[in-house]
């Protein structure tokens, strides 16, 4: 059950045997604790919710014992997954005290103080290429786990997202990094999942704006990255970039650059 504004939105689940309850239990309660888990497939639900932050509960019914409970989950270990498709991303988060869900527009996020510089947004036969510095500055990127970053492409009658992955980069990095900033941004560089791009063999042909994504912790940034249409021979789809969008480079950066250009022109 999910549960906003006393409004509650219900998957069925079906029990599965979990042994390590015995282990647990058993000591202090006999009883067959054999299929005391349960599973649930919730993508219709997920793909029909309403956007917002929800409390995640079990209902628990027996008919025969005249059992009908309520009981809020929780995890005994920290969970914190993340998955968007269509445009929209649900995060699944929990502790000892509560587990929650999160439904939000990944569209609608704006960048909000981060740092981002596109470094390769185009086409190389059928797949697009998207590479590029995205952090935020104050919040560690320093592990391949920091954060989640995605590729939406929103087109007049669809909206497709896929995931992209954090790389480490550290020279790439570090000339965006402003000036007194001692954070670690080392993975703070993404690319796409396959090495040779993003498959654009599902999209619908079309022209779509593209937007990347950043999810960390309980924030939400996104940038655009450009214009791109896709044919129906999609090795002849077209990239636009938007150059330097929100980009950022540290003062030496730009130094560097003045210098280098005035030693070209003399």
């Amino acid at each position: 059950m999910l549960v906003r504004d006393e409004q509650a939105w219900v998957a069925d689940a079906k029990t599965v045997p979990v042994d390590q309850l015995y282990l647990k239990y058993f000591d202090t309660h006999f009883a067959s604790y054999k299929d005391g888990g349960f599973t649930c497939e919730a993508r219709e639900l997920f793909d029909t919710l309403p956007d917002g932050m929800y409390d995640v509960f079990a209902r628990v019914t027996s008919e025969s014992e005249d059992i009908d409970r309520r009981v809020p989950l929780v995890a005994y270990r920290a969970i914190d997954r993340r998955a968007a498709a269509g445009g929209r991303e649900v995060v699944l988060r929990g502790d000892a005290r509560s587990v929650r869900v999160i439904k939000r527009d990944l569209t609608a996020a704006g960048p909000g103080g981060s740092v981002f510089a596109l470094k390769r947004f185009a086409m190389e036969g059928p797949k697009l290429r998207v590479y590029g510095v995205f952090f935020l500055p104050g919040r560690n990127a320093d592990r391949a786990t920091h954060s989640t970053y995605y590729l939406t492409l929103r087109g007049a009658d669809s909206t497709h997202t896929v995931a992209l992955k954090a790389v480490k980069r550290e020279d790439k990095v570090r000339p965006h990094m402003a000036p007194g900033d001692f954070g670690s941004y080392s993975f703070g560089y993404f690319t796409s999942e396959d090495k040779e791009g993003v498959d654009l063999s599902e999209v619908p042909p079309g022209t779509y704006t593209a937007e990347i994504a950043m999810s960390t912790g309980g924030g939400l940034f996104a940038h655009q990255a450009g214009e791109l249409e896709v044919r129906e021979n999609r090795a002849s789809s077209v990239a636009r970039r938007i150059s330097g969008r929100n980009e950022r480079v540290s003062t030496r950066a730009r130094l560097r650059r003045g210098l280098r250009r005035r030693l070209w022109r003399s």
